[in-house]
């Protein structure tokens, strides 16, 4: 598909190549005969090589934006997408590049992190610091499931619904396939190709996060924000399979139980380990069926990394304004809980930054994103797509990377800044100057064509013709 610009660009080039230059009644023969046997010459191969293409397509530009307007609507329409994909990864650095603020907060908390050798009992003396501490964290609070009333002791109850549902895949052979999986959302049928597939759906139940509003660790409280840290594990048990009929669950009956014969009376409600099931067995799912995974986070020792405010842990405000806490459960040395975080946070800023520019690269290859407008980028581009990808790509990251950073890193912001706008005027310039020479280069290459094609029209063999130039 992105070598389709090009070869329309070239049709008319060579119609009028052949049909304006030369005389009819040659055109036949050029095409028929002697284009065949040049390209399998050994040296004039390499003047019908891609890169002469693309010169004669680009010497050519002008006829076939008269003749072709649909191409120039292809092309205007590949540059938009083009553009957008590029406006669409720079706000998304932007944002991104927002959490390496967090990766600060992180190095300044633990810079100033003492250990709360007893949470057992409140000491003001520690009011205002950041600290670590283990103890065990608990609440008294018993905390609802809304759907199934079902009460537990926890510290937060999750639920989250999967749904069984047929998926529509399109293959690249051109055709539709269609498989039954779980998803996270009831999907829309009447888009799929097949209209004779429908989804249907037992029960459509929102997922829900359910937490205490009483949890302590010691002596000290949890704030929400803190609690909302704490991570979750599969720790529901129903138990062996118990089925339920649905009238047993009193208020709740799904809305709609027409694709199910005696629904009412069969066992549609299955619990089992973490899970409630509802359909008619767990072994062999349904369209329509619908599964709810619970997990909790139980009372339990934990380490906690957090500001102590008065009585209550709060999280650590750092000087850019990023806040910062972690809690784990298990008791955790305060050195490995910070390694890990800051690990686990340059890893993903690391894969963010990675996955951004290879886009960008893409988008540049690919969709002609920056256009080449104005006589210094126009030359600039012609030292080739994938060169200035190469080039541009990591630029342009830096360029935004740095203006991201100036709020919360206002002396490395300016300085990337100012090192992304050295690199991109020296990109520029060296692919400025490369331009030039594959102009030149594909200028000799096609008067050579062009002698070449003079000596042809002369009656010529292939034998005869003289080959005065390198290549």
């Amino acid at each position: 598909m992105t070598i389709w610009p090009d070869c329309a660009r070239l049709i008319p080039i060579m119609i009028k190549k052949l049909f304006v230059d030369y005389i009819l009644d040659k055109a036949v023969k050029v095409l028929s005969v002697i284009v065949p046997s040049l390209k399998s010459h050994p040296r004039f191969s390499k003047i019908l090589s891609s890169r002469v293409t693309t010169a004669a397509a680009k010497a050519g530009s002008t006829v076939a934006k008269g003749t072709r307007p649909i191409g120039r609507i292809r092309s205007f329409i590949w540059r938009s997408i083009g553009f957008f994909l590029l406006f669409g990864m720079t706000i998304f650095t932007w944002y991104g590049e927002r959490h390496a603020a967090t990766g600060d907060a992180i190095s300044e908390a633990r810079s100033v992190t003492v250990e709360l050798p007893d949470v057992g009992k409140v000491d003001p003396a520690f009011s205002g610091k950041m600290v670590y501490a283990t103890g065990f964290a608990d609440t008294k609070d018993t905390i609802m499931d809304p759907q199934f009333r079902f009460k537990t002791t926890a510290i937060r109850l999750k639920r989250e619904v999967e749904y069984y549902q047929w998926v529509e895949t399109y293959e690249s052979s051109g055709k539709y396939t269609y498989s039954q999986q779980w998803v996270r959302k009831p999907v829309d049928s009447s888009g799929f190709n097949d209209k004779s597939i429908i989804n249907r759906v037992l029960k459509e139940i929102p997922s829900e996060t359910i937490e205490a509003s009483n949890v302590t660790l010691g002596a000290y409280k949890l704030s929400p924000s803190v609690v909302a840290n704490m991570p979750g594990y599969p720790g529901m048990d129903f138990g062996t399979d118990k089925p339920l009929l649905l009238t047993k669950v009193p208020g709740w009956i799904p809305v709609d139980l027409s694709m199910y014969a005696n629904a009412l009376s069969g066992n549609f409600i299955h619990l089992r380990d973490n899970v409630i099931y509802l359909g008619r067995s767990p072994e062999a799912p349904e369209v329509a069926d619908v599964r709810l995974i619970y997990t909790e986070v139980r009372p339990a020792e934990a380490s906690i990394l957090a500001l102590v405010s008065g009585d209550t842990f709060e999280p650590f405000i750092a000087s850019n304004g990023a806040a910062f806490n972690i809690v784990l459960m298990g008791t955790i040395e305060m050195g490995k809980m910070y390694d890990d975080i800051s690990g686990e946070h340059s890893m993903s800023m690391l894969a963010l930054r990675m996955l951004v520019t290879f886009v960008v690269f893409i988008t540049i290859l690919f969709f002609g994103a920056i256009p080449p407008v104005g006589t210094f980028l126009k030359t600039a581009f012609e030292a080739g797509r994938f060169l200035c990808a190469l080039l541009l790509a990591p630029t342009w990251i830096i360029l935004v990377t740095g203006a991201s950073w100036l709020q919360f890193r206002p002396f490395s912001g300016a300085l990337l800044l100012g090192v992304g706008v050295v690199l991109a005027f020296a990109a520029l310039r060296f692919l400025y100057k490369r331009g030039i020479k594959q102009m030149e280069k594909e200028r000799k290459l096609l008067d050579q064509l062009g002698n070449v094609m003079e000596q042809i029209k002369d009656g010529k063999s292939l034998e005869d013709i003289n080959f005065n130039d390198k290549i």
